[in-house]
């Protein structure tokens, strides 16, 4: 018997399929004999050993009466659950891919990031987020749905068994006003506090430094026991997700380079100088 090769992003598409279940109250037997699909295999979609193809998934949800958005999502994790690399570009894409990033960060044991630009989400404060999204032209409904679930990520590292979450600032995130300067300082007064806690490591590099991989964007590289590795780039247009294993490594290798796996390449100042030049900045702007 041939063995069944686990998708690369069988993680996300496992949740979903197994939420279909589970949100109807229901055991697999009695599932299964709704949507007429073998017990043996629908197990195997919820442990992510075997992916559904898509004509299943859509004959399930048409057995559902699942339609509009939730469908659309569904399906768009379904398409790409075989792919080494997801790209996100319409909506439904977008909204799947992000739900998807949750659920990862959710299980992650390991957040490493950097964050050229802006405060990454797992650290922005309310008045922060809520700036972003103000900004973004989003009418009030829809900045509060975004407010709250962003407040929710930073239950990721939080949380008593939060995820070991490190990441790395480039000078413009700790020095871009969003929100005007009172948020920011309260913003920069927020990562001094989480600075101290044992799961998070904060770092900076300033603009002394030569060319190094954190100047190329944004990048998140989560990890965890349950899933493989993944790494999630963001546009304004898109967002991409990467499952290699030799993508992943690219990026694992220039985190690690960033830090100091190397003395001489390394650009991030340590957890400490870090914290006491946040100090320095609140007080200059302050002033």
């Amino acid at each position: 018997m041939g063995v069944i090769k686990k998708a690369a992003n069988a993680g996300p598409l496992a949740d979903l399929v197994k939420s279909l279940r589970t949100e109807r109250k229901l055991v697999q037997r009695d599932f299964c004999e709704l949507v007429d699909i073998d017990q043996g295999t629908w197990a195997k979609y919820e442990r992510g050993t075997r992916t559904p193809s898509v004509p299943t998934i859509e004959r399930v949800l048409a057995k559902l009466g699942i339609s509009g958005d939730r469908r659309e999502e569904i399906l768009a994790t379904a398409r790409g659950a075989d792919a080494p690399r997801w790209l996100a570009t319409t909506l439904p894409e977008q909204r799947a891919q992000q739900a998807a990033l949750i659920r990862a960060e959710r299980k992650a044991k390991s957040i490493r990031q950097v964050a050229p630009e802006l405060i990454p989400g797992p650290l922005q404060t309310t008045p922060y987020a809520r700036a972003i999204f103000e900004r973004a032209g989003l009418d009030e409904d829809e900045i509060e749905i975004r407010v709250t679930t962003r407040n929710g990520r930073r239950d990721v590292i939080t949380r008593p068994d939060g995820a070991q979450f490190s990441v790395i600032l480039g000078p413009a995130a700790l020095r871009q006003q969003i929100g005007g300067l009172k948020t920011l300082i309260g913003q920069l007064k927020h990562l001094r506090e989480l600075s101290d806690w044992p799961n998070i490591d904060i770092r900076a590099w300033d603009y002394t430094a030569d060319w190094h991989p954190g100047l190329e964007g944004f990048f998140a590289l989560i990890e965890s026991d349950e899933e493989s590795p993944l790494v999630y780039l963001e546009t304004r247009r898109s967002g991409l997700f990467f499952y290699d294993a030799e993508d992943v490594k690219s990026y694992r290798d220039a985190f690690n380079r960033m830090v100091g796996d190397d003395p001489r390449e390394a650009v991030a100042m340590t957890p400490a100088r870090t914290q006491q030049a946040i100090t320095d900045l609140i007080k200059e702007l302050e002033t």
